[in-house]
């Protein structure tokens, strides 16, 4: 089956992260898989990458994007229809902006043969686009918040990653998760030839991520660590410097920054600590999303210290290694401080029992089966 993923961005970020694995999950099923995705630099130049395989076809977005904003331009959208060939089984379209939905849309007119897909993996209207900053930004937030209300209906089928935008969906929805590829920790070993982790600590903590409202959470742990004297090394991979600095991580001696990492040294690392940190306040976008690193941090082998929040907190009490903590940021900080300071050992995930519902092969076969295959 000949399968093309229409997507935004190419930049390994967020959502990058679940399309990239579904499409590798496919393509080692015996499928041709085409990523069309877009460069938000409209400098650059349309080209063709391999990533882990995976042929992506990037067209950069138009000098209109300035005037729309990116990626809800639809000149750009309208543009990408003329590159995205017609001859696709599948065309499955992630994330609901104009840049991306017009050239499948314009597909769907043409090709009546096709099935059309829609993926919907986090809740954007009113939580990280709104209709403040003027009117480019009001255009955009309309944009938006008409496309999550309509592809659905009109598309063959939405996956989503979360019971929340299950039910958000007017039609039939299919639930698939944020999974993780079995992972061996003896063959990855983050002391040669990746990254040297501080010594002389009880525990080693880590994160991964890019939300700068969870980065604020662990900002104040790292205070009350300090005003306690624990020994606790937190390790951070992910944000930008910059991030970093505003939260005022940047300060405190415990913290070891290592920058933005590839995936596999971000597992390596994940794999050398005690307990993976996953802080999320109570809000609608965390209810609809579902964290890569939740998996992540599990089937390297580690604990799971994170908010009983959205999907990851309906799950987090029946799989073992995980604590479900508090969606308040004081009350989060003070559990986790509290087991360090009376622990000596955390419960540990149970690998195998993971990998047959929750790894991305098992996501591949109920994408399969969404397919028609």
């Amino acid at each position: 089956m000949r399968i093309a993923f229409i997507v935004q961005y190419c930049h390994r970020a967020g959502t990058f992260f679940r399309w990239h694995n579904l499409a590798l999950g496919l393509q080692k099923a015996g499928h041709d898989v085409v990523v069309f995705a877009g460069d938000f630099d409209w400098r650059a130049e349309s080209r063709i990458e391999y990533i882990d395989s995976i042929r992506y076809e990037i067209s950069p977005v138009l000098f209109t994007s300035k005037i729309f904003l990116s990626p809800t331009d639809p000149i750009t959208g309208f543009v990408r229809f003329f590159k995205i060939p017609k001859n696709f089984d599948v065309y499955h379209l992630f994330q609901p902006f104009v840049d991306g939905f017009l050239p499948w849309f314009l597909i769907k007119l043409v090709n009546k043969r096709a099935r059309f897909f829609y993926d919907w993996d986090d809740l954007w209207t009113d939580q990280i686009i709104t209709k403040e900053g003027g009117v480019r930004r009001w255009i955009a937030y309309q944009s938006v918040r008409f496309l999550e209300k309509v592809i659905p209906g009109i598309s063959d089928g939405t996956t989503v990653c979360s019971l929340f935008l299950k039910e958000l969906v007017s039609k039939n929805a299919t639930l698939i998760y944020n999974g993780f590829w079995d992972f061996d920790n003896s063959s990855i070993e983050h002391r040669v030839g990746f990254v040297e982790l501080r010594t002389g600590y009880k525990w080693k903590l880590v994160y991964t991520g890019r939300t700068n409202g969870e980065l604020i959470w662990l900002s104040d742990l790292c205070a009350t660590i300090e005003r306690f004297n624990i020994s606790v090394l937190l390790v951070i991979c992910g944000p930008s410097q910059e991030q970093i600095n505003l939260a005022g991580l940047n300060r405190f001696s415990n913290v070891q920054y290592l920058g933005v990492v590839s995936p596999e040294v971000a597992r390596s690392v994940i794999a050398s600590v005690d307990i993976g940190l996953l802080p999320m306040e109570n809000t609608p976008f965390n209810q609809s999303r579902f964290p890569i690193k939740f998996f992540d941090y599990l089937s390297s082998g580690i604990t799971v210290y994170c908010s009983e929040v959205g999907e990851i907190g309906k799950l987090g009490g029946r799989i073992d290694g995980v604590l479900l903590a508090s969606h308040d940021q004081v009350k989060w900080v003070e559990g986790l401080v509290n087991l360090l300071m009376e622990n000596n050992s955390f419960p540990k995930p149970l690998i195998s029992k993971l990998s047959e519902q929750f790894s991305w092969v098992a996501a591949t076969n109920k994408l399969e089966e969404l397919y028609g295959v």
